[in-house]
């Protein structure tokens, strides 16, 4: 599927996607420092997670971008049939 029918998709049923970031610090580093962030943030551990829900709040899939496009595409898929 192309991002357009994939947007499309989400626009017409009404969908709300939004993306949620987990930042993995390192403890030891927190206490020694913590007013200094670039020491205990571990970007390379950080993860962004997205969710997809209707407008009522109900929520349809979430994981990572590549979880949520496989259950937009599966369900336009289903559509196309």
């Amino acid at each position: 599927m192309t991002n357009t029918q994939r947007l499309n998709y989400i626009i017409s049923h009404d969908l709300h996607a939004e993306e949620h970031t987990i930042i993995n610090v390192d403890p030891t580093q927190l206490l020694e420092d913590p007013a200094d962030p670039e020491s205990y943030v571990d970007d390379s551990t950080t993860n962004i997670y997205l969710s997809l829900s209707t407008c009522y709040g109900k929520q349809l899939v979430s994981g990572t971008y590549d979880d949520v496009m496989s259950y937009v595409d599966s369900q336009i898929a289903a559509q196309t049939k």
